[in-house]
C-alpha cells in the first residue's frame, strides 16, 4: 500500500487562516478535521513526484492516481469556496458583509 507522508507542511493547523470552509458551498460548515489547502497541495505534490519517480508499481500508481484525484477535488472546492467569498466581498459597496464568513 502506498504512503505518502509530508515533511515541513506550510501549515501545520494551527493557523486559523487556512482552515475556512472548503467544502464548496461557502457557508462555513466545513468540519474540523479537514486539512488545509496547503496540505491537500502538499500531499498532491507528494503523490506527483513519487509517480513522477517511476518506482512505484502498477497497483500502488493507481492507489496513488486515486488518492491524487481525490485530494484535487477536494483542492479545487477549496479555491472555489476561496473565489465566491472574495466575489462577495468585493460586491459589498463598503467592503463590510452581512454574512459571517467562518475562518
Amino acid at each position: 500500500m502506498l504512503s505518502v507522508s509530508l515533511e515541513g507542511s506550510m501549515n501545520d493547523g494551527q493557523n486559523p487562516l487556512f482552515t475556512a470552509d472548503g467544502d464548496g458551498d461557502g457557508n462555513g460548515t466545513e468540519n474540523a478535521t479537514s486539512p488545509a489547502f496547503e496540505s491537500l497541495l502538499g500531499e498532491l505534490e507528494g503523490i506527483v513526484e513519487g509517480l513522477e519517480g517511476g518506482d512505484l508499481s502498477l497497483e500502488d500508481s493507481l492507489q496513488a492516481f486515486e488518492r491524487g484525484m481525490a485530494l484535487s477535488k477536494q483542492a479545487s472546492a477549496r479555491l472555489d469556496d476561496a473565489e465566491l467569498r472574495i466575489e462577495r466581498l468585493v460586491a459589498s459597496a463598503d467592503g463590510d458583509t452581512t454574512e459571517s464568513f467562518d475562518i
